[in-house]
């Protein structure tokens, strides 16, 4: 199943899109953008409240935005109408260690909720519904090869950062980081995994997340190498000799985080206030 990938208007600036799926190391993706983009890149605030309301105010706090990341960012005709520029890309992982790796850190951010056998069963395929909407493999396909331009794999980050500089077109984007976010300890993982048929029980709820993966690692990522050249397995050794001194700072990123915390965020709060009180 090969489809032409959606590609927005050439004579417009287009806006990078960020489909975040939760524990895909997003909030090191999300330094990577502060980094280079700085007050034309916008995180959407987590607290949504009404979306249209949240949309409309940050396409009016953003007039010149060029890249938008966030959990309500979906290849979606809603989405689209406000952000019809919009570029999207998205990573994924292992659907096995993502949904170790999710729980965990529900557990690690102090969130007492479900037993683990309940709470995979509230979040089977959670991967698929984020991308598609509902836990349907060949639709989330459909939606990476009509929607979505370019799909990294955590397991082969630093490869897939090259890659998802090339497709950007923007040479001078530094993909150098600090990975953020990582897990305390991994104990978690492993008091579940001792549990006798709990790998058994996360395949079962990842059954959709696994046809999607496999597709990804066998069928888009390959054409994705193959688009980069010859030159990929140079560059990457580059790239990797140099992470010792990635960083995720910058003077851009200051200005970036001044806008959302002292505009963006308190004024969001107020628009959504009377959905709150209601």
């Amino acid at each position: 199943m090969q489809q032409t990938p959606y590609q927005p208007p050439s004579t417009v600036q287009t806006i990078l899109a960020h489909v975040h799926v939760g524990k895909t190391a997003g909030q090191t993706i999300r330094a990577i953008l502060r980094k280079n983009f700085g007050p034309a890149h916008c995180d959407l605030f987590k607290d949504y409240g009404d979306l249209e309301r949240d949309w409309n105010w940050t396409a009016r706090c953003y007039p010149r935005l060029r890249s938008i990341a966030g959990h309500a960012v979906k290849p979606t005709p809603a989405f689209d109408r406000h952000f019809p520029r919009a570029r999207y890309y998205t990573f994924l992982r292992d659907p096995f260690k993502r949904c170790l790796s999710h729980y965990q850190f529900v557990l690690q951010a102090g969130g007492r909720g479900l037993p683990f056998r309940e709470w995979i069963a509230a979040n089977a395929d959670y991967q698929t519904r984020m991308i598609a909407g509902e836990p349907n493999a060949e639709k989330a396909i459909e939606v990476i090869e009509t929607r979505i331009g370019f799909v990294g794999l955590v397991e082969r980050f630093n490869k897939s950062l090259l890659l998802w500089k090339r497709w950007t077109g923007i040479g001078r984007l530094d993909v150098g980081y600090c990975s953020v976010n990582v897990a305390r300890s991994n104990g978690v993982k492993a008091e579940i995994l001792a549990h006798d048929g709990a790998e058994a029980a996360i395949r079962d709820a990842t059954r959709q997340d696994h046809r999607l993966y496999r597709y990804v690692v066998e069928e888009v990522y390959p054409r994705q190498v193959a688009a980069y050249g010859h030159a990929l397995p140079d560059d990457l050794l580059w790239f990797e000799a140099g992470l010792a001194a990635g960083t995720n700072f910058s003077y851009l990123g200051l200005l970036g985080k001044a806008k959302r915390d002292l505009l963006y965020k308190p004024v969001l709060r107020v628009v959504n206030a009377p959905r709150r009180a209601a």
